[in-house]
């Protein structure tokens, strides 16, 4: 397993494994399939070191050229890079905390679908409960 400060290797066709800082590549260049995380279509070059460093701190994840993210891809190139976050720590595990916290938020609530379905289900059970008793008496 994996822990914040570890030295990866990472190649083409390997799932990364962690959030993480690129160090140095080992080819020409370094491209990422960020499509999970971000939803583009289009694989992503990476930089290590201060090339890759993001201006702004808070900076959108497209723009973070020095950062790997977990659960993206490598298609292109090799490097080396420094774990920096792992688990629920890491972006995609930011997004899925975020979804079971809006899901938890949505359990209580039924939308309109469902509460004119709540109140077809009573209306119909009445209904068939009163034929039932009218057979029943006849």
């Amino acid at each position: 397993s994996l822990t914040p400060g570890d030295v990866i290797v990472l190649k083409v066709g390997d799932r990364i494994p962690a959030d993480a800082r690129l160090l140095k590549l080992q080819t020409a260049t370094f491209f990422v399939d960020e499509g999970s995380l971000t939803g583009e279509s289009v694989t992503v070059s990476k930089l290590p070191g201060d090339e890759g460093c993001s201006i702004l701190p808070n900076s959108l994840l497209q723009d973070q050229v020095g950062m790997i993210f977990s659960g993206t891809m490598v298609t292109a190139g090799s490097a080396l890079a420094i774990v920096t976050s792992t688990g629920m720590y890491t972006q995609i595990g930011k997004i899925q905390k975020g979804v079971a916290i809006a899901k938890q938020s949505m359990d209580n609530i039924k939308t309109p679908l469902g509460q004119q379905l709540d109140e077809f289900g009573n209306t119909l059970t009445q209904i068939i409960g009163v034929i039932c008793i009218t057979v029943w008496l006849i």
